[in-house]
Parts: structure tokens; sequence; C-alpha cells
């Protein structure tokens, strides 16, 4: 299940339940055009994060980068 809510016309929330766990995640637009993603636990550690870099990879690449490092995929 996915739930997805817009908090401002910057940011947007999506909860998401993963084996029982239920993650938060943060989708920032910045003013030049990049995004920011932070990956939040229902306790509010934050476990995953990462910024575009708008010149080299896509929305997309970004967020799959944060939910890696939520995952434990990643570890830099």
């Amino acid at each position: 299940m996915v739930k997805k809510e817009r908090i401002d016309e910057w940011t947007t929330r999506r909860t998401f339940n993963i084996g029982g766990k239920e993650y938060r995640e943060y989708e920032y637009k910045h003013d030049d055009g990049s995004v920011s993603y932070e990956i939040y636990t229902d306790a509010g550690k934050k476990v995953g994060w990462s910024i575009q870099d708008k010149f080299r990879e896509s929305a997309q690449e970004a967020r799959e980068r944060a939910w890696d490092r939520a995952m434990g995929r990643r570890k830099d």
C-alpha cells in the first residue's frame, strides 16, 4: 500500500508498508529543479537520503539510491 499526499508546493510525502514496517518518503523539489529524498521509519529514524545531481542523473536514480540506503543495500 502506498499513500501519497502533497504537503506543500515543494514537498510530497509517500507512506509505504514494507515487510510489516512503515516507511515515509519525503520528496523535496528545489529552486534549481533538482530533487532530494529522505526516508524515515515509523519511529522517525532517518534511514535513507539522496540529493539529485541533475546534470548526471535522473530524479528516479536519486530516489533509487535513497531506497538502497534505507534497505541496507548501499553504505556510502
